[in-house]
């Protein structure tokens, strides 16, 4: 019975030490997660890559679309698995809806996000994170994904990695559902 117990609060720790991923802050890619040699590697950020200051982005600009929001970083492991879904998914549902915003919290967001969108061929707007935003969507660690509805409703959040085929089985129903 103590030889479970002890298994359990071991497994529980790894779990509660992995799932949030990377804190803010905290800086170090884990060996073998850069992704290098992408669609624009070493060059220039695809076409629809851009960078916004924090006043210019707005939720309510994307009613009518399903908005995924993408806290990541480029010293993140889990955020360097996760955006090449994120880049197949915004090319595969673009025409049904489907907007993908990074909000980076690089500390030298101007000079590593391009560098870093040219290398995976990142093709949709990302927004400079700021101490304002991580609080209104409650951003404890990195990756963080927040989904709304077409009509504004925040659906999803999560911090931590998440696996491709449940991201996508979230995404998929509001893609169907019409605005409201």
């Amino acid at each position: 019975m103590t030889r479970k117990l002890a298994v359990v609060c071991a497994v529980v720790a790894a779990l509660v030490l992995l799932l949030p991923g990377c804190q803010p802050g905290k800086k170090g890619t884990p060996a073998g997660t850069a992704v290098k040699g992408g669609p624009g590697a070493g060059g220039t950020p695809p076409a629809g890559f851009k960078l916004l200051n924090a006043a210019e982005f707005n939720v309510a600009n994307y009613r009518g679309q399903v908005l995924l929001l993408d806290f990541w970083a480029t010293w993140c492991g889990p955020c360097k698995m996760e955006i090449p879904h994120l880049i197949e998914f915004q090319k595969k549902y673009r025409d049904q809806g489907l907007v993908v915003v990074g909000i980076t919290l690089d500390e030298n967001p101007d000079k590593d996000v391009p560098k870093y969108a040219a290398e995976v061929g990142m093709d949709y707007a990302n927004v400079r994170g700021t101490d304002a935003l991580k609080a209104e969507y409650g951003v404890v660690g990195l990756p963080t994904l927040v989904i709304f509805d077409r009509a504004g409703n925040k659906v999803f959040n999560r911090a931590g990695y998440v696996e491709k085929d449940v991201l996508e089985k979230q995404i998929q129903p509001l893609l169907a559902s019409p605005a409201k």
